[in-house]
């Protein structure tokens, strides 16, 4: 950095006392309300503060591919106006210095410390003197400095606070969608059976009715013909009756004084009346027998008729059994809604988050964390991280191609989130990775023994252009390394990246983030399910912070 860029940076860090204004202000220019389009302006770069007890001051704003800085000031109606218009090219301070972190600390009774001054991402620190003609001295070199202190521990715990709540607020979202999907699941399940037992006993009901019904309309078919018969009999019966008598009389006014032993004509005659008798005694019992039958039909008539009406309340039962089906199925359909709204709710965040970003709150329990446990195995590897704010090792050997650096680490059957942020340091070819799983090696190569291997490389040479891709290894043995699955990111290697690696051996599923962003999740087949170490790789130079491994 040159001395005189410093200088202007130590210059702004005197906004911060009050004793300095900006220099070399630029006029405010007019904007015109009716041609602005806020969606025309660049405000990725944007950075926000305050700029007095009444304004504030939005930096390195970009429109129609100018940078500018505008100051907003409270008007004398309590209103905010744009005040002033800065071009970013004639400031005096450059873009990338942030005071976010910055904190003051008195030395002694004339020098004031500043420390965390952000430039280029790396911090700085400045010793300024106060005069008694209150003009501050300012050096013209500024030395490595740390971000480690108050300030950046009250920026984090306010940063965690807003991440835990808005954490522990999705996560119990999460949770009481789970517990609603399964409740109304387990309804589903239980009105599906409530109606196949009520449509079976419905269907059954129906059935006895119906059965009930015809036998009734049998019955009184039978009666009907039997009366008929019946009525029939008593005819013939009451014709043989007139007959016998007029025979009897016939008989006695013929021959009324003779003899009961007279000869063949008494005989003849006697005959001809227990021909009658015998008749009429037949018809008779036919008679007494069909009514004694009639009667029988008529009492199976009632009990049908009884076991009739008994159908009808079973069918008036089968109709309210139907329409509580029907309230059920009502029930059954709104339970199916809710179900499938949830599985909305949980696929929408899936697409807006990611299968990691959703599961990743569960991982709680810390296996490993930091470096201290590590051993170096290949590459010449120190704990004096560049940015000396993190605890972290670099793996110095820009010639080193197969750089390890160890942890030993029992990894069974269960799921294991790996965390680390890392940056490669070289131009040109380079890569860093994770290598877990591992078991089985046996000397010092290419591979590490049977494994997975997540590695992050730019590779002109392979890929034809200088941009970072995210690659799968299949690890067999310490030589052979299977490339299963690449891709490009947008990302720099050469930039801080935090990456994230989910595996789960159970289902054989490994899931990718770079920068909180789902990268890749791949489903490797592969039935690595066990490994008793985990190791950094890297290829050339390369810097590795904030490493943890953790399970449910």
């Amino acid at each position: 950095m040159g001395s005189r860029r410093k200088k202007n940076v130590l210059i702004l860090l005197l906004l911060m006392v009050g004793v300095l204004g900006l220099a070399n202000r630029v006029a405010a220019q007019e904007l015109e309300t009716e041609s602005v389009d806020l969606t025309t302006f660049d405000f990725s770069q944007t950075r926000v503060s305050f700029a007095g007890p009444s304004a504030f001051f939005f930096r390195n704003v970009g429109i129609q591919g100018q940078s500018v800085s505008l100051l907003f000031r409270k008007n004398a109606e309590g209103e905010w106006q744009l005040g002033q218009v800065f071009s970013q090219e004639d400031a005096v301070f450059p873009s990338d210095v942030i005071l976010d972190f910055a904190r003051l600390e008195a030395l002694d009774d004339s020098r004031v410390a500043i420390d965390g001054i952000l430039v280029d991402g790396k911090p700085y620190r400045a010793e300024l003197s106060l005069g008694p003609d209150m003009i501050l001295g300012v050096p013209d070199m500024l030395s490595t400095g740390s971000i480690i202190g108050t300030s950046l521990a009250r920026v984090l715990n306010d940063a965690g606070f807003v991440l835990k709540d808005s954490y522990n607020e999705v996560r119990d979202q999460r949770d009481h969608a789970l517990d609603d999907l399964q409740t109304a699941q387990n309804d589903r399940n239980r009105l599906s059976s409530q109606v196949t037992d009520l449509e079976g006993r419905v269907d059954e009901l129906t059935g006895q009715a119906s059965t009930a019904e015809q036998t009734l309309a049998d019955a009184r078919m039978q009666i009907e013909q039997l009366e008929d018969e019946n009525l029939s009999l008593e005819k013939e019966l009451v014709q043989v009756r007139a007959s016998l008598a007029e025979a009897l009389a016939a008989r006695s006014d013929d021959d009324p004084d003779a003899a009961p032993d007279d000869g063949a004509a008494g005989a003849g005659n006697s005959i001809d009346e227990e021909q009658f008798r015998a008749q009429v005694a037949a018809l008779e019992f036919q008679v007494d027998a069909l009514k004694a039958e009639i009667q029988e039909l008529r009492k199976t008539a009632t009990d049908l008729r009884e076991a009739a009406e008994e159908g009808q309340d079973l069918r008036a039962a089968g109709q309210e059994l139907a329409r509580e089906i029907a309230s059920l199925r009502d029930q059954l359909r709104d339970m199916t809604q809710s179900r499938n709204d949830l599985e909305n709710q949980l696929i929408t965040r899936f697409g807006a988050e990611g299968y990691l970003g959703v599961v990743k709150g569960e991982f709680t329990q810390t296996l490993l964390r930091g470096f201290e446990s590590g051993t170096p195995a290949m590459g010449t590897w120190n704990t004096a991280t560049p940015s000396a704010s993190r605890n972290g090792v670099v793996q110095s050997d820009p010639d080193q191609y197969f750089a390890r650096y160890d942890f030993r680490l029992n990894q069974d059957n269960q799921a294991l989130l790996y965390r680390l942020r890392g940056r490669s340091l070289d131009p040109d070819w380079v890569g860093y990775g994770l290598h877990l799983f591992t078991e089985n090696s046996e000397a010092r190569g290419y591979g590490f023994g049977e494994g997975l291997l997540v590695w992050l490389t730019r590779d002109p040479e392979v890929y034809g252009n200088n941009r970072t891709y995210l690659e799968v290894y299949r690890s067999r043995d310490d030589v052979d390394m299977e490339r299963v699955l690449h891709a490009a990111i947008q990302e720099p290697i050469s930039g801080y990246l935090d990456l994230e690696v989910l595996y789960e051996p159970e289902f054989d599923y490994i899931t990718l983030s770079v920068n909180g962003e789902e990268k890749v999740r791949y489903k490797t087949w592969f039935g690595v399910n066990r490994g008793v170490q985990t190791s950094l790789r890297a290829l050339g130079r390369a810097e590795f912070t904030d490493f943890e491994v953790l399970s449910r």
